[in-house]
């Protein structure tokens, strides 16, 4: 009786609850490292399950060799969901291109490395193709200009390195060759009432098409045209190369619009598009809209 009245009455339990808006709980429940800036509730929960919480907030880059010896030994969905998450979330802060790659491989591995593919009403189904898709573009952006380079390369990885094949032709389209690829990730469209995406894998991205060969001084229009395509990075037997350290890749380049799905390990998956974001660069960079704009604001002054 004794013991119940300290714990009832002297001491003060860390377990409680209090009312909040659903909003705030729901916003609680369903954030991640993509839309904050922290995990979400099921990899802070494999991080306490294992004691790892703490030192991931101390050191990430120890924490996440660990998850990855334990996902290689028992092979469970949810370490290698939480393995790209925390690369993803490591990989903001210190702009280590290498962790962002790591993000898109784990979450590939995840989303196809199973016995079985991810319940469709999981909601880690969505959030592991988001750090894949944004991963992928992370992973392969160079330079200053946060341009993506599609191109046969490879690139270092924390866990041994990434081997990426790719066929060149497939940047020829419609007589013109693609270049100067952006990510629409990264494009906040102004100016526009609606923007249009169609949810799915692969990293969606703006891209020039410039003439072949190029074209005369006359020709406004083949030096701005930009076009919508999507880029993905197939990993075959993803877990098995990655306990290898040594990764073959093959990234494909999909430019037809009328292309909406791609098949992975026997499944249709959809495929990520974004064309308003590549509408609207290149109306804002057309030659006759920026001298509109500029003959605007002069008559403004």
């Amino acid at each position: 009786m004794i013991s119940v009245a300290t714990f009832t009455g002297c001491a003060i339990s860390p377990v409680g609850v209090r009312r909040m808006s659903a909003v705030d709980v729901h916003r609680s429940m369903t954030a991640n490292a993509l839309t904050e800036d922290k995990p979400s509730l099921d990899s802070r929960n494999v991080l306490h399950q294992r004691g790892l919480y703490e030192h991931f907030e101390k050191n990430p880059v120890w924490t996440l060799a660990e998850l990855r010896r334990a996902a290689i030994t028992e092979d469970l969905d949810d370490l290698w969901f939480t393995l790209a998450e925390l690369s993803f979330l490591h990989a903001e802060p210190t702009h280590d291109r290498k962790y962002s790659a790591m993000a898109a491989i784990y979450a590939w591995a995840y989303l196809f490395g199973g016995k079985h593919p991810v319940e469709p009403f999981d909601p880690r189904l969505r959030t592991a193709t988001d750090l894949y898709n944004r991963g992928i573009t992370q992973g392969l952006e160079q330079g200053h200009k946060r341009q993506l380079f599609l191109l046969t390369q490879t690139v270092e990885l924390p866990i041994g390195d990434v081997s990426v094949d790719f066929d060149a032709q497939s940047l020829i389209w419609n007589g013109r060759r693609l270049q100067d690829f952006v990510p629409v990730a990264e494009l906040e469209v102004t100016g526009l009432n609606s923007r249009f995406r169609t949810p799915g894998l692969g990293a969606p991205l703006a891209a020039s098409a410039v003439a072949i060969p190029p074209a005369s001084s006359e020709d406004m229009l083949a030096p701005k045209l930009r076009t919508p395509v999507t880029a993905l990075v197939r990993i075959p037997n993803s877990r098995q190369q990655i306990a290898n350290g040594h990764i073959r890749a093959t990234l494909e380049l999909y430019t037809d619009p009328n292309e909406e799905t791609v098949e992975i390990e026997g499944q249709k998956v959809p495929l990520e598009k974004e064309p308003t974001a590549a509408l609207a660069s290149m109306v804002a960079e057309a030659p006759v809209i920026k001298t509109e704009i500029a003959a605007f604001s002069a008559r403004s002054l």
